[in-house]
């Protein structure tokens, strides 16, 4: 069974026994293979194969094991062909030790297509129950649409407005993302704005920035 969404990444509140310690490699372990969805899918026993290879550092993805092209204390990718990959990004907190926040970001087509699944998991629990829109906005993401990225005389009627997505960037932040490419709607449109949410120890805090003139 698979838990699709039409976003762009996977968050999961873990509780753990050590989470100062927690690392991307001990949600891997942990959670379930299904749950890294991309178009090389990854069975359980190539899950167990990746952990008992000690997580090894490929430079090169022929298509015949899952391995690890990054890997740092707080974020992994993880490969299997070149034009897929898996990202695992850990987020901590000061004020609850026992907590820890991560993303997981499968994306598809060289980038250009991926989904984001939301889940709250306790290690040592075998099920991964899909995080809500409410325990999402407790956390500081709330819900984007196209009106977000666009000044007040170019926005759409509220009920014309599409949803927008969330990605996961390079800076750890979450990055919402249009999907208005050849769209005719947009001919006379451009984005204003440029929308994030950055992890500040518990929350993510909305980031809105006005994109500079060319």
């Amino acid at each position: 069974m698979r838990y699709l969404m039409a976003v762009h990444a996977f968050f999961l509140l873990v509780s753990t026994a050590k989470a100062e310690g927690y690392s991307p490699r001990d949600f891997v372990k942990a959670a379930p293979a299904e749950l890294f969805y991309t178009d090389d899918e990854m069975s359980e026993e190539e899950k167990q194969a990746l952990v008992k290879n000690g997580f090894k550092k490929k430079k090169q993805f022929d298509c015949s094991a899952w391995g690890v092209a990054e890997e740092s204390k707080d974020r992994m990718v993880l490969q299997y062909c070149s034009d897929s990959s898996v990202t695992v990004q850990v987020y901590r907190t000061t004020t609850d030790p026992k907590a820890a926040l991560v993303a997981v970001l499968s994306s598809r087509g060289s980038g250009r297509s991926s989904d984001l699944a939301l889940f709250q998991v306790t290690t040592g629990q075998e099920e991964f129950a899909p995080l809500s829109t409410a325990q999402l906005s407790s956390i500081g993401v709330t819900a984007l649409t196209e009106n977000d990225f666009l000044k007040d005389d170019q926005k759409f009627p509220a009920q014309d407005a599409q949803a927008a997505r969330l990605t996961l960037a390079e800076d750890s932040t979450l990055r919402g993302e249009l999907n208005n490419w050849m769209d005719p709607r947009w001919e006379h449109r451009s984005e204003a704005y440029e929308i994030a949410f950055a992890w500040n120890n518990g929350r993510f805090e909305l980031r809105k920035n006005e994109i500079a003139a060319k």
